[in-house]
């Protein structure tokens, strides 16, 4: 810190430890305009282009946005589904090269806001427009730049799915913000790498870590959360109300995160539900057996 600010004492420099510890540095960038939270069309290649910053972040007047596209084409009478979707995108990723390239600036719309909901135009394959709420995955060439939760390209399936489901857009937003407050020039070549280390201090001390050490994405205090939200929903699954009160059976009981976001432990993104229940909200298995299906298929009936 001293060396950025010329001619400070040790005094200075410790207090400049003790402000950057708490966030409290002033920002290098203008937070120019009110734009918090508003949403822009990208009108032209340029406008696009300008998004990209040397930061390896899309900027706009100062401030760090998220880039997506609104208009979505359903050719099935079927729900849309987040995978369905587009992307949403926070890096200068090379999807969003690519586009600039083609000039398919006309589609995108930059945003600030932080929360993972974003208003879309589905056409239906009859021609029909509505503007539909929903969540939108992000995209994973951005993941595999930062790193989010561990994310890469090489990894598992399974365990890719699981790091875009717990993706929060308030976590990445607060570390874009906190990787522009300390960026300067010498962070240029390896604008990533650097962004990836704020990112993971940040998610340190947020959330916690599987056994066998890939990101789960939930806080540390979650075991005690989902503890607190059964005892108070008596051990009954909200779904088919089976009661698994009994010792033996509450292990069958999980706590399940409504939005899909890990680190949501507010009650009302909660849901207690039995594993068989809990089952048919994920497309992965979620880890019970024969022996637990028969368990609470006759606590059922009891």
């Amino acid at each position: 810190m001293a060396a950025d600010w010329p001619g400070a004492t040790k005094a200075t420099d410790a207090l400049a430890r003790m402000l950057d510890r708490f966030d409290l540095l002033p920002g290098r960038f203008e937070l120019a305009g009110d734009e918090t939270g508003k949403e822009a069309d990208i009108e032209n290649p340029d406008d696009l282009r300008e998004l990209f910053h040397e930061s390896g972040l899309l900027v706009s007047a100062g401030r760090p946005v998220l880039v997506y596209i609104r208009d979505h084409i359903v050719m099935t009478p079927d729900p849309l589904t987040p995978e369905e979707c587009r992307k949403v995108h926070f890096t200068v990723c090379r999807t969003l090269q690519r586009m600039a390239d083609k000039g398919h600036f006309e589609r995108y719309r930059r945003t600030m806001s932080e929360s993972n909901i974003y208003v879309i135009d589905v056409s239906s394959s009859r021609g029909r427009v509505s503007e539909v709420r929903m969540r939108l995955d992000p995209c994973k060439n951005c993941l595999d730049n930062v790193r989010y939760a561990g994310y890469s390209h090489g990894m598992r399936r399974h365990e890719k799915q699981r790091i875009v489901k717990a993706f929060d857009a308030r976590v990445i937003m607060e570390a874009m913000r906190r990787h522009l407050r300390r960026f300067s020039k010498r962070d240029a070549a390896e604008p990533f790498g650097r962004l990836a280390r704020v990112l993971r201090e940040l998610m340190d001390r947020a959330v916690s870590l599987d056994p066998a050490g890939s990101p789960s994405g939930y806080r540390r205090s979650f075991q005690k959360t989902a503890q607190s939200y059964k005892d108070k929903m008596r051990w009954i699954c909200e779904d088919c109300g089976v009661s698994l009160y009994a010792d033996e059976l509450r292990y069958l009981l999980h706590v399940h995160h409504r939005n899909g976001v890990k680190y949501d432990d507010t009650e009302s993104n909660l849901q207690a539900l039995c594993v068989l229940c809990h089952q048919k909200r994920h497309q992965h298995p979620i880890g019970f057996d024969k022996g637990d299906e028969r368990k609470v298929r006759r606590a059922r009936k009891a």
